[in-house]
């Protein structure tokens, strides 16, 4: 550990007594503890705010690792597996020791990452069944608008650009180019694929940019490239570790060879950490105990950010938004986060109360939700049975001292409470998941349910946490097991987890003696619509089109706001002629969530298939306004100006499409063809040549090669 500057020790010998002062300071609650007035999360106003030394001219780069723990650092004294290129960064900088995130999900942390909200303020409480408003300011969103150059390199389905996380982003690159070019659909893709698009990207760039990069592969499953897995062999999470770290040593490279490395700042931070079986948990989302809320947070930038510096004081993952706004002088619209920069060689400043939350045991269970109050060495965790720690004493949190000091116990939840006071979580709701991606959500784990409209908050998550993992494993075995069309073994699946929790929502039979669907599939007694979905998205690849059209009939009568059914239901409904119940469909369901990308271009497509090609314009360029560089929706665009004999609008469109996905033949091969189109003949062979080159047995290639000899 780096000791040569502490920040802000907390006090060890804290007070029994809170007494509630009853003032407000720009949102924060004022608590006399132990003589000292305690600001609990302390909100930033809109204002300058800003350092002497602002960075004018540096480009900002935000990465984030996903499921990566603090103390699975070797900056953070973690002797496990190495991770030079990040302890670089922490040692040349400054690394703040004590960083909470606000929930240990991936969308939602990285909405208050991107925003300095708390969840409930924000408004996404999970992954794929919540999307980031319109009206909440963004990273992004201030950094374009001061001119910046802006993207994003994402490495999971989780963080999709419909989940509106990509507000502000010029350039957005998610996982579907790399899902076309690879046929890998399974809802991430590894950090390497990540780095070389984000480095291309930053090598092009001539003015100050904004960049984030997000690495997914500390997330389970953990199957690290060699040599890291083998080398971590007895520890895979370790050898993920170690593997996006050599990544951060790429992206450092790509500063350095392309001179940036002088006038960048770089944030690196985590959305949540990883259970790793600590207090029963594997993974994350469950609990909100510090082996998954507490997260790495680095400030790194030559000559400006102090090097060599530790700091001590608890701060949030809220906190990275006023920080990097204030660094680079610009407004900093209203949010709940500290800027930290003030504080940077502020020995005197003691932190603040941190909040944390997982709505999850309820969202997919009913059960009751977890939340957390961090202040000090104190850690209060409202629950059922509640939960208090002395992280100084107890940093593996396991004992509880609720039941003993009582006192403490009983000020804190009032101060929790009364922060929460307005966020009633049985109204807590969403439904704005797209259907394809449905499948990738449930591979990586994610239930996202609504606890069956049930409200069993008196039922602790502690005492349901082996059945919770029982379940989790039961669930990815049995998709394993469809995908592979085992589903006498799925069968068996469901029967063991009906007996574990019956009657539970989530639980449903696939019968495997029946002659429908091919034999293997019975309609369902009962089930979660993300898995009635599944198999009705089974059905209709099986051409059982009526069986198809029956399921997703079903999960709209759960769930009559259920956007994923409404775009089954419509794909289906398209396939059985009914091209006016499809099109009736996209417009209920986009009445429920506007400007879905999806659903926009879904609108699109009938249209276009059907022949109606005005109309498919109009909803292709709605879609375009949403995500412009979607390789679907490039593609479909490009056909459609070539039918509407436009061929120069085709060019523009193609370019777009091969800048986007320069390793598909196809592409390049339309490129080609359309370039021939308007005179652009020389244009038009090295278009063709380029397309060959990379894969002469494509059958487009082919073709448009005959057509230009």
């Amino acid at each position: 550990m780096i000791d040569q500057e502490i920040l802000g020790v907390p006090t060890s010998d804290r007070a029994r007594g809170i007494g509630r002062l009853g003032s407000k300071v720009k949102g924060a609650t004022v608590f006399l503890i132990g003589g000292l007035f305690v600001l609990l999360f302390l909100g930033v106003s809109s204002g300058s705010g800003q350092i002497a030394n602002k960075l004018d001219g540096y480009n900002v780069l935000l990465i984030t690792i996903d499921t990566l723990r603090a103390d699975r650092l070797g900056v953070y004294g973690y002797d496990g597996v190495q991770t030079p290129n990040i302890d670089r960064l922490a040692i040349e900088g400054i690394r703040f020791e004590q960083v909470t995130t606000t929930v240990p999900v991936t969308l939602p942390a990285h909405a208050s990452i991107m925003t300095g909200l708390q969840p409930f303020e924000h408004g996404v409480r999970s992954n794929g069944a919540f999307m980031l408003r319109d009206d909440v300011k963004t990273l992004a969103e201030q950094f374009v608008a001061a001119g910046y150059v802006t993207g994003a390199f994402i490495g999971t389905v989780v963080l999709d650009a419909q989940f509106g996380i990509a507000q502000g982003f010029e350039q957005f690159d998610g996982l579907a180019p790399y899902q076309r070019i690879t046929g890998d659909m399974r809802g991430e893709r590894p950090g390497e694929s990540v780095v070389d698009e984000a480095g291309m990207w930053i090598r092009s760039q001539s003015t100050p940019f904004f960049a984030w990069v997000h690495m997914y592969d500390p997330h389970d499953p953990y199957d690290a490239p060699e040599p890291f897995g083998s080398r971590y062999a007895n520890s895979p999470y370790d050898g993920e570790v170690a593997y996006v770290d050599a990544m951060v040593g790429r992206l450092r490279q790509v500063l350095e060879e392309s001179g940036a490395a002088d006038n960048t700042l770089i944030v690196l931070t985590s959305d949540h950490g990883e259970g790793l079986g600590d207090h029963g948990e594997q993974t994350h989302s469950f609990f909100i105990y510090d082996s998954t809320v507490r997260v790495p947070l680095i400030f790194w930038a030559p000559g400006e950010v102090p090097g060599g510096i530790v700091a001590m004081n608890r701060v949030g993952v809220i906190d990275i938004f006023p920080t990097v706004l204030t660094m680079a002088g610009l407004p900093i619209p209203s949010n709940s986060g500290v800027d930290l920069s003030r504080h940077f060689s502020d020995q005197e400043w003691f932190g603040r109360a941190i909040y944390s939350e997982s709505l999850i045991p309820y969202l997919d269970f009913g059960w009751s939700e977890l939340r957390a109050l961090i202040d000090g060495n104190y850690k209060y965790i409202a629950a059922p049975e509640p939960e208090l720690y002395d992280l100084e004493a107890d940093p593996g949190e396991t004992k509880n001292l609720a039941n003993t000091d009582t006192e403490l116990a009983a000020m804190m939840h009032g101060a929790l409470q009364q922060f929460v006071v307005s966020d009633d979580v049985s109204m807590v709701e969403g439904g704005t998941v797209d259907a394809e991606i449905v499948a990738s959500l449930q591979a990586l784990g994610y239930l996202s349910g609504r606890g069956g409209g049930r409200d069993r908050r008196d039922i602790d998550p502690k005492s349901m946490i082996e059945t919770h993992e029982t379940l989790v494993r039961g669930l990815r075995e049995s998709i394993t097991a469809i995908e592979q069309k085992r589903f006498a073994d799925v069968d068996k699946i469901f029967a063991q987890l009906d007996e574990l929790i019956p009657d539970e929502h989530i639980i449903y039979y696939v019968e495997s003696k029946t002659e429908r669907f091919d034999g293997m599939l019975e309609e369902p007694e009962a089930g979660l619509l993300a898995l009635r979905l599944y198999f009705g998205q089974l059905a209709l690849k099986a051409g059982d089109i009526a069986t198809s059209v029956d399921f997703f009939e079903q999960a709209l009568e759960r769930n009559s706001s259920y956007l994923p059914a409404y775009g089954e239901l419509a794909n289906a409904l398209y396939a059985a002629g009914d091209l006016t119940g499809a099109q009736d469909l996209i417009v209920e369901a986009l009445g429920i969530s506007p400007g879905n990308f999806s659903l926009t271009l879904l609108s699109g497509v009938f249209h276009h298939d059907s022949g109606k090609l005005d109309e498919a314009l109009k909803a292709y360029y709605a879609a375009e306004r949403i995500e412009p560089n979607h390789p679907e929706l490039l593609e479909r665009l490009a056909h459609l100006y070539l039918l509407l004999q436009q061929p120069r609008q085709a060019v523009d469109v193609l370019r777009r499409l091969s800048q986007a996905m320069p390793d598909a033949a196809a592409v390049w091969a339309q490129l080609a063809f359309a370039l021939a189109q308007i005179g652009e003949t020389n244009e038009s062979q090295q278009a063709i040549t380029r397309a060959l080159d990379i894969d002469p047995n494509d059958v487009t290639v082919r073709q448009v090669a005959r057509l230009l000899r």
